[in-house]
Protein backbone atom coordinates (compact mmCIF):
# COMPACT_ATOMS: atom_id res chain seq x y z
CA UNK A 1 0.00 0.00 0.00
CA UNK A 2 2.87 2.33 0.82
CA UNK A 3 4.50 1.86 -2.48
CA UNK A 4 1.04 2.71 -4.07
CA UNK A 5 0.67 5.61 -2.45
CA UNK A 6 4.06 7.03 -3.02
CA UNK A 7 3.60 6.13 -7.12
CA UNK A 8 0.38 8.17 -6.75
CA UNK A 9 1.66 11.27 -5.15
CA UNK A 10 5.03 11.24 -7.52
CA UNK A 11 2.59 10.87 -10.88
CA UNK A 12 0.73 14.00 -9.60
CA UNK A 13 3.73 16.21 -9.27
CA UNK A 14 5.01 15.17 -12.65
CA UNK A 15 2.04 15.90 -14.29
CA UNK A 16 0.82 19.00 -12.95
CA UNK A 17 3.74 20.68 -11.52
CA UNK A 18 3.23 22.81 -14.73
CA UNK A 19 -0.22 24.31 -13.63
CA UNK A 20 1.16 24.67 -9.99
CA UNK A 21 1.07 28.31 -8.06
CA UNK A 22 4.58 29.67 -7.60
CA UNK A 23 6.35 27.76 -4.64
CA UNK A 24 7.11 30.85 -2.66
CA UNK A 25 3.52 31.53 -1.98
CA UNK A 26 2.11 30.25 1.58
CA UNK A 27 -0.84 27.84 0.19
CA UNK A 28 -0.98 26.76 4.29
CA UNK A 29 -3.12 29.84 4.66
CA UNK A 30 -5.99 28.46 2.39
CA UNK A 31 -6.37 25.62 4.98
CA UNK A 32 -7.38 25.66 8.53
CA UNK A 33 -8.86 23.27 11.32
CA UNK A 34 -11.49 24.15 14.05
CA UNK A 35 -8.74 22.92 16.48
CA UNK A 36 -6.32 25.61 16.45
CA UNK A 37 -9.10 28.19 17.09
CA UNK A 38 -10.52 29.43 19.94
CA UNK A 39 -14.31 29.19 21.38
CA UNK A 40 -17.11 31.45 20.51
CA UNK A 41 -20.83 30.95 21.46
CA UNK A 42 -23.70 31.09 18.86
CA UNK A 43 -27.19 30.36 19.11
CA UNK A 44 -26.87 31.13 23.36
CA UNK A 45 -25.56 27.65 23.92
CA UNK A 46 -23.76 26.71 20.63
CA UNK A 47 -19.88 26.19 21.09
CA UNK A 48 -18.21 27.08 17.74
CA UNK A 49 -14.72 26.84 16.71
CA UNK A 50 -14.27 28.94 13.28
CA UNK A 51 -12.93 26.81 10.23
CA UNK A 52 -13.00 29.81 7.33
CA UNK A 53 -13.79 32.96 7.99
CA UNK A 54 -13.98 36.11 5.38
CA UNK A 55 -10.62 37.61 4.11
CA UNK A 56 -8.90 37.94 0.43
CA UNK A 57 -9.22 34.83 -1.56
CA UNK A 58 -6.49 35.58 -3.41
CA UNK A 59 -3.68 36.64 -0.48
CA UNK A 60 -5.41 35.77 2.82
CA UNK A 61 -4.83 38.25 5.64
CA UNK A 62 -4.54 35.31 7.64
CA UNK A 63 -4.66 31.22 8.32
CA UNK A 64 -8.10 30.50 6.74
CA UNK A 65 -9.44 34.09 6.10
CA UNK A 66 -10.23 33.25 2.61
CA UNK A 67 -14.27 33.89 2.22
CA UNK A 68 -15.89 36.23 0.04
CA UNK A 69 -18.99 35.18 -0.63
CA UNK A 70 -19.89 32.85 2.43
CA UNK A 71 -19.60 35.14 6.03
CA UNK A 72 -18.28 31.98 8.15
CA UNK A 73 -17.45 27.76 8.07
CA UNK A 74 -17.32 26.95 11.56
CA UNK A 75 -17.54 23.35 13.68
CA UNK A 76 -20.39 23.78 16.10
CA UNK A 77 -21.23 21.31 19.16
CA UNK A 78 -24.42 21.39 21.19
CA UNK A 79 -24.10 19.26 24.42
CA UNK A 80 -26.21 16.76 25.87
CA UNK A 81 -29.87 17.49 27.02
CA UNK A 82 -29.49 21.33 25.99
CA UNK A 83 -31.16 23.58 24.22
CA UNK A 84 -30.73 26.49 21.97
CA UNK A 85 -31.82 30.29 22.63
CA UNK A 86 -34.54 31.01 20.49
CA UNK A 87 -32.50 32.83 17.60
CA UNK A 88 -32.90 33.86 14.29
CA UNK A 89 -30.80 35.67 11.58
CA UNK A 90 -31.54 38.60 9.56
CA UNK A 91 -30.22 38.95 5.83
CA UNK A 92 -28.55 35.50 5.78
CA UNK A 93 -29.40 31.89 4.84
CA UNK A 94 -27.81 29.89 7.69
CA UNK A 95 -26.94 26.18 6.88
CA UNK A 96 -25.64 23.22 9.06
CA UNK A 97 -24.40 19.55 8.67
CA UNK A 98 -25.82 17.30 11.64
CA UNK A 99 -21.74 15.00 11.55
CA UNK A 100 -23.35 13.03 14.76
CA UNK A 101 -26.09 12.91 17.31
CA UNK A 102 -29.70 12.96 17.10
CA UNK A 103 -31.96 15.69 18.10
CA UNK A 104 -34.50 18.15 16.74
CA UNK A 105 -35.39 22.08 15.61
CA UNK A 106 -38.24 23.70 15.73
CA UNK A 107 -39.29 26.97 13.85
CA UNK A 108 -42.04 28.37 11.59
CA UNK A 109 -44.25 25.91 13.05
CA UNK A 110 -42.07 22.58 12.21
CA UNK A 111 -40.57 20.00 14.56
CA UNK A 112 -38.20 17.98 12.57
CA UNK A 113 -35.56 15.64 13.80
CA UNK A 114 -32.31 15.28 13.10
CA UNK A 115 -29.22 12.76 12.98
CA UNK A 116 -26.24 12.33 11.06
CA UNK A 117 -26.08 13.34 7.86
CA UNK A 118 -29.00 15.96 7.80
CA UNK A 119 -28.28 19.14 5.63
CA UNK A 120 -30.40 21.98 7.61
CA UNK A 121 -31.18 25.25 5.26
CA UNK A 122 -32.41 28.10 7.51
CA UNK A 123 -34.03 31.14 6.16
CA UNK A 124 -33.22 34.85 7.39
CA UNK A 125 -35.67 35.90 9.81
CA UNK A 126 -37.09 32.93 10.67
CA UNK A 127 -36.93 31.69 14.78
CA UNK A 128 -35.58 28.82 15.53
CA UNK A 129 -34.80 26.36 18.64
CA UNK A 130 -32.24 23.36 18.23
CA UNK A 131 -32.27 20.68 21.10
CA UNK A 132 -30.02 17.59 21.41
CA UNK A 133 -32.40 14.62 22.66
CA UNK A 134 -28.76 12.87 23.86
CA UNK A 135 -26.60 12.50 26.37
CA UNK A 136 -23.98 12.69 23.31
CA UNK A 137 -22.81 15.90 21.78
CA UNK A 138 -24.67 17.06 18.95
CA UNK A 139 -21.64 17.27 16.53
CA UNK A 140 -22.08 19.69 12.99
CA UNK A 141 -20.37 22.45 10.81
CA UNK A 142 -22.23 24.96 10.37
CA UNK A 143 -21.90 27.92 7.63
CA UNK A 144 -23.83 31.51 6.58
CA UNK A 145 -24.57 33.10 3.40
CA UNK A 146 -25.77 36.17 3.42
CA UNK A 147 -28.64 37.54 1.08
CA UNK A 148 -29.70 40.61 -0.70
CA UNK A 149 -32.70 42.60 0.97
CA UNK A 150 -35.12 41.82 -2.55
CA UNK A 151 -34.06 38.05 -2.02
CA UNK A 152 -37.32 35.37 -2.43
CA UNK A 153 -35.90 33.49 0.42
CA UNK A 154 -37.79 30.28 1.89
CA UNK A 155 -40.42 30.40 4.50
CA UNK A 156 -39.60 27.35 6.27
CA UNK A 157 -36.89 25.43 7.18
CA UNK A 158 -35.66 22.37 5.30
CA UNK A 159 -33.99 19.35 6.29
CA UNK A 160 -32.47 16.77 4.02
CA UNK A 161 -30.76 13.78 4.83
CA UNK A 162 -27.51 14.32 2.38
CA UNK A 163 -26.25 10.42 3.17
CA UNK A 164 -29.26 9.11 1.88
CA UNK A 165 -28.75 10.45 -1.74
CA UNK A 166 -28.52 8.53 -4.65
CA UNK A 167 -24.33 8.07 -5.30
CA UNK A 168 -23.27 10.00 -8.43
CA UNK A 169 -19.54 8.83 -9.29
CA UNK A 170 -17.49 10.64 -11.78
CA UNK A 171 -16.94 14.09 -11.43
CA UNK A 172 -12.67 14.39 -11.54
CA UNK A 173 -12.43 11.28 -12.07
CA UNK A 174 -13.06 10.02 -8.64
CA UNK A 175 -15.20 11.89 -7.05
CA UNK A 176 -18.23 10.28 -5.76
CA UNK A 177 -21.45 12.91 -5.41
CA UNK A 178 -24.31 12.07 -2.71
CA UNK A 179 -27.37 14.20 -1.34
CA UNK A 180 -27.15 18.03 -1.83
CA UNK A 181 -28.88 21.50 -1.32
CA UNK A 182 -28.86 23.88 -4.03
CA UNK A 183 -30.27 27.03 -5.48
CA UNK A 184 -33.43 25.72 -6.27
CA UNK A 185 -34.34 24.78 -2.37
CA UNK A 186 -33.35 28.22 -1.61
CA UNK A 187 -29.73 29.15 -1.60
CA UNK A 188 -28.43 32.21 -3.02
CA UNK A 189 -24.98 32.29 -3.93
CA UNK A 190 -23.93 28.36 -3.03
CA UNK A 191 -24.61 25.99 -5.75
CA UNK A 192 -23.63 22.64 -4.06
CA UNK A 193 -24.36 22.29 -0.29
CA UNK A 194 -23.32 18.75 -0.61
CA UNK A 195 -21.71 15.68 0.33
CA UNK A 196 -18.53 14.39 -1.58
CA UNK A 197 -16.47 10.82 -1.43
CA UNK A 198 -13.54 9.59 -2.65
CA UNK A 199 -12.78 6.00 -2.11
CA UNK A 200 -10.03 4.22 -0.83
CA UNK A 201 -6.92 4.19 -2.64
CA UNK A 202 -8.12 6.67 -4.91
CA UNK A 203 -6.88 9.93 -6.50
CA UNK A 204 -9.44 12.87 -8.05
CA UNK A 205 -8.24 15.11 -10.91
CA UNK A 206 -6.06 17.91 -10.19
CA UNK A 207 -7.53 21.33 -11.48
CA UNK A 208 -7.94 24.85 -10.64
CA UNK A 209 -10.37 27.21 -10.56
CA UNK A 210 -10.52 30.96 -11.77
CA UNK A 211 -12.43 34.32 -9.69
CA UNK A 212 -15.05 34.39 -8.56
CA UNK A 213 -15.17 30.64 -7.96
CA UNK A 214 -15.58 29.51 -3.70
CA UNK A 215 -15.02 26.19 -3.68
CA UNK A 216 -14.87 24.60 0.01
CA UNK A 217 -14.04 20.83 0.89
CA UNK A 218 -14.47 19.92 4.25
CA UNK A 219 -13.31 16.48 5.62
CA UNK A 220 -16.23 14.98 7.55
CA UNK A 221 -14.77 11.72 7.91
CA UNK A 222 -11.39 9.42 6.78
CA UNK A 223 -8.83 10.73 6.32
CA UNK A 224 -6.73 12.21 3.01
CA UNK A 225 -3.69 13.94 2.05
CA UNK A 226 -4.30 17.41 -0.26
CA UNK A 227 -2.54 18.61 -3.23
CA UNK A 228 -2.63 22.15 -3.83
CA UNK A 229 -0.31 23.53 -6.50
CA UNK A 230 3.04 22.12 -5.91
CA UNK A 231 2.60 21.28 -1.91
CA UNK A 232 1.50 18.05 -0.48
CA UNK A 233 -0.61 18.80 2.91
CA UNK A 234 -2.03 15.88 5.29
CA UNK A 235 -5.80 16.77 5.60
CA UNK A 236 -7.41 15.16 8.83
CA UNK A 237 -10.84 14.95 9.90
CA UNK A 238 -12.15 18.38 10.92
CA UNK A 239 -9.85 20.45 8.18
CA UNK A 240 -11.14 22.58 5.45
CA UNK A 241 -9.71 24.25 2.64
CA UNK A 242 -10.45 26.60 -0.40
CA UNK A 243 -9.03 26.51 -3.74
CA UNK A 244 -7.04 29.93 -4.08
CA UNK A 245 -9.37 31.25 -7.46
CA UNK A 246 -6.72 32.39 -9.26
CA UNK A 247 -6.88 29.88 -12.30
CA UNK A 248 -2.99 28.54 -11.92
CA UNK A 249 -3.72 26.83 -8.22
CA UNK A 250 -4.55 23.07 -8.90
CA UNK A 251 -6.08 21.02 -6.08
CA UNK A 252 -6.79 17.42 -5.35
CA UNK A 253 -7.93 15.08 -2.89
CA UNK A 254 -5.86 11.93 -2.32
CA UNK A 255 -7.07 9.13 -0.32
CA UNK A 256 -4.00 6.59 0.60
CA UNK A 257 -6.26 4.94 3.33
CA UNK A 258 -8.99 1.87 3.05
CA UNK A 259 -11.86 3.46 3.96
CA UNK A 260 -13.60 6.64 2.09
CA UNK A 261 -12.66 9.89 2.97
CA UNK A 262 -16.27 11.98 2.71
CA UNK A 263 -16.32 15.71 2.61
CA UNK A 264 -18.59 18.62 3.27
CA UNK A 265 -18.54 20.42 0.26
CA UNK A 266 -19.97 24.17 -0.55
CA UNK A 267 -19.56 25.52 -3.82
CA UNK A 268 -20.13 28.78 -5.55
CA UNK A 269 -19.12 29.29 -9.09
CA UNK A 270 -21.86 31.64 -11.05
CA UNK A 271 -23.73 34.57 -10.05
CA UNK A 272 -27.20 34.42 -9.24
CA UNK A 273 -29.97 34.92 -11.59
Amino acid sequence: MKSLSLACVLFLFAAFTSLAAPPERDLSRWIKSWETSPTTSSHGNIVERAILTPGDPLNPPAQGAVLKYLSRLSRGELNGMVSTKPVKHDGENEMIYIMSGKGRIEGGGKKLPLRQGDAILIPPSLEHVITNETEEPLLMVIAAEPVPKNFKARTDILVRNLLEGNASPGAHWNHVGYGSIGRSDGLYQEEGFALVGVDGMNIAEPHPHVEGTEEIWFLVSGDAYLQLGIRLFHQPAGTAFMTPPDGQTPHATINTSDRLALFLFLARWHEPQ
